[in-house]
């Protein structure tokens, strides 16, 4: 038996991790993008669109020095907003991954009763 069939048949209520995490995935996916669920799903980077919006009227209004290191971080911050797919899948995909350590502690008990002491 492999190591995660040991962790997850130590448990009577197991299921299959991977598709859990899938389905998590796509659900949340779906909630985000679908219009019908807009009043539940906020931006996870709400400061971070309120400092780009700050920034860019500071540089409509010709208002920074240093226009290089503001360019460099208007476009930080776009790549930011722009990823939140990318942090909502990476998210969803490892949002289980202390299970395991609960699971060994479990087990670590049980193995514990039993031995000689």
């Amino acid at each position: 038996m492999d190591f995660e069939g040991l962790i997850f048949a130590s448990d009577s209520f197991w299921r299959d991790h991977t598709i859990h995490c899938l389905w998590v995935y796509f659900l949340g996916e779906y909630l985000c993008r679908s219009q019908e669920f807009s009043f539940m799903v906020k931006s996870m980077l709400p400061e971070v669109e309120q400092h780009l919006e700050m920034i860019q009227r500071f540089v409509e209004a010709d208002l920074l020095y240093g226009k290089n290191v503001v360019s460099g971080a208007l476009e930080a911050y776009k790549k930011l907003i722009n990823l939140q797919g990318s942090i909502r899948c990476i998210t969803a995909l490892t949002h289980d991954l202390g299970y395991p350590l609960k699971k060994i502690q479990k087990i670590n008990k049980s193995i514990g009763k039993i031995l000689p002491t």
